[in-house]
């Protein structure tokens, strides 16, 4: 029963998974699982895993090595990785990065919601061009353009997450 895991007043984080639709509301979880470009990152839930859409049984284990060695080496503070299927072929430093990514994402959701009372906003999921920079940005990109200042500032702080090396190309 609910009254058993929660009490009347109990403050917790939740994760949007559906939004609402006409008379139902919006379908909430405690699982929060948070996309990185080849990762999945899951604090709540103790598992290392591959998605299921890889087919190479030899990329699976490859890929499921990775991701367990990077756990275990990197401050992961609980929880763990599902491999995407954008993973495939891509290198241990680019997971390591990806990882890293998403805890430092983590830890920022987690000390924005300690400093807000509930029920609050912690954290909104990226935007368009977050969401094309986090799955497309690569060593290949020779300059990123944008049109107004305030969107500069945005993107360069969002780099500057995700591929710091990268910044100096916006």
């Amino acid at each position: 029963m609910i009254t058993d895991l929660l009490r009347e007043g109990q403050e917790i984080i939740v994760q949007i998974a559906k939004e609402p639709i006409a008379a139902k509301g919006a379908r909430i979880t405690s699982h929060i699982a948070l996309p990185g470009r080849f990762l999945v990152y899951m604090p709540t839930i103790e598992h290392v895993g591959v998605s299921r859409k890889i087919e190479s049984d030899s990329e699976r284990q490859r890929l499921r090595k990775l991701i367990q060695a990077i756990v275990k080496e990197e401050d992961v503070p609980s929880g763990g990785f599902i491999v995407r299927t954008a993973g495939v072929g891509i290198n241990e430093q680019d997971l390591r990065d990806d990882a890293r990514y998403l805890v430092r994402t983590w830890r920022d959701i987690r000390k924005s919601a300690e400093r807000q009372k509930a029920p609050a906003l912690a954290h909104k999921d990226l935007d368009l061009v977050q969401r094309l920079l986090r799955d497309q940005l690569s060593d290949d990109f020779a300059a990123i353009r944008c049109d107004t200042e305030e969107e500069y500032l945005e993107i360069v702080e969002f780099i500057n997450r995700i591929q710091p090396r990268l910044v100096n190309r916006v």
